[in-house]
């Protein structure tokens, strides 16, 4: 199979060092021909079907997210077979409220929530604190900081001003679930396998603050949120196991998913489960969630990258 793997540049115009290692990897799994090229919007407009079996799209760090969605729609519109969830899916998966909304219409459960437009929008008459705060149309966790949570009426009205006046977007404010964290890994189209799901170690540093993945948590490597933020393979008894992958089978087809994902769920203290957030095409390098879980159930990562290219095409 013929592989195009399409990355976006970075400030330099080089290869993200992640996109070198998936390259890599992709190029040591057997019966993948593997060429790759930055991405410009010029090139890509010129593809045709016949330029590759499968294009394998990396390209999830646009400064507009809905970019990606604009990118994978053009190629389906060329027939051109594209890794990872489809524009509709995508184009859903940017707005955050509307994902919520398409679960609960699905009668999965999501915290109480609510969008925020404005200052001088009206709320809900019982907001039901603490509640976090959350850019609508951000993902990787632009936007959320260690003080996203909001335990009074006074700080959510000075927080959602501060954000509104920053990013200049819709705000998600959701129900803030104190519990234990979890992330789902799928693979796969119609009938997804779950792969081992992974819980969030809060156990240090976050004794005072609340136990959120805030940005520099998930991406600031010399911050102490990171340093202190772990993902293990959680133990767990096998009927909760099943409830967790009842929920995130119900959320991958409720947002019609496909390729690969997860969904990240909190668990209260009563054992209710919340779906606090779903990503389309979730980070994918070799220290990902999805790869270590692949791992764990003994799927190399270049295997791993293999599958998520056949899917493209199943």
């Amino acid at each position: 199979m013929n592989i195009l793997v399409l990355s976006c540049k970075q400030d330099n115009n080089d290869y993200y060092p992640q996109d070198k290692e998936i390259i890599a990897s992709l190029k040591k799994a057997d019966g993948l021909v593997v060429e790759s090229m930055l991405y410009d919007e010029e090139a890509v407009n010129k593809l045709k079907k016949e330029d590759a079996a499968v294009v394998f799209n990396l390209c999830d760090s646009f400064a507009d997210g809905t970019k990606e969605a604009q990118l994978v729609e053009s190629l389906e519109k060329k027939h051109i077979p594209v890794t990872g969830n489809g524009s509709q899916a995508l184009y859903l998966c940017m707005d955050k409220p509307a994902v919520k909304t398409a679960l609960q219409q699905a009668h999965l459960p999501v915290p109480f929530f609510f969008a925020v437009h404005s200052n001088d929008a009206p709320l809900p008459e019982i907001i039901p604190f603490p509640v976090i705060i959350k850019p609508a149309h951000e993902h990787g966790s632009v936007g959320i900081d260690e003080d996203a949570v909001a335990g009074d009426k006074e700080r959510f009205t000075k927080k959602v001003a501060k954000l509104l006046g920053e990013l200049k977007q819709t705000l998600l404010v959701e129900q803030y679930i104190e519990g234990r964290e979890y992330c789902i890994p799928l693979i796969g189209n119609g009938h997804p396998t779950v792969l081992p799901v992974l819980e969030i170690d809060y156990s240090e540093h976050f004794e005072d603050k609340a136990k959120i993945l805030s940005y520099k948590a998930k991406w600031s490597k010399n911050s102490n949120a990171f340093k202190n933020t772990y993902s293990r393979i959680a133990h767990l008894s096998d009927d909760f196991k099943a409830r967790l992958e009842a929920v995130a089978k119900g959320a991958y087809k409720a947002l019609g998913m496909k390729g690969y994902g997860t969904v990240d769920v909190r668990v209260d203290s009563f054992g209710n489960i919340y779906i606090i957030d779903v990503n389309c095409n979730s980070y994918l390098a070799p220290e990902s969630d999805l790869a270590k879980a692949a791992a764990h159930v003994d799927i190399p990562y270049p295997a791993l990258l293999k599958r998520i290219a056949h899917y493209a095409v199943s």
